[in-house]
């Protein structure tokens, strides 16, 4: 299982795409067999809190936020 989670950080830590948060560090703990990924902060608000905040966005700002999620979705 460690191996796993291994290899499955180092594929997602040779991600590089503007909006694929970055992976920092992988923390294994054979003594309670756990594993932690620490990720890059980001500073940005969720999708949730602007809509929570602002009310639902115009046509062409979801538009624009779709464009985003399907061009990372593809890389």
């Amino acid at each position: 299982m460690i191996m796993r989670i291994k290899q499955v950080y180092q594929l997602l830590r040779s991600l590089n795409f503007p909006t694929i948060t970055k992976l920092a560090y992988l923390f294994i703990s054979n003594k309670t067999n756990t594993a932690r990924i620490i990720m890059e902060y980001i500073t940005y608000p969720t999708l949730q809190t602007l809509i929570q905040n602002h009310g639902s966005f115009p046509e062409e700002i979801t538009a624009r936020i779709i464009k985003v999620l399907l061009e990372t979705v593809a890389y």
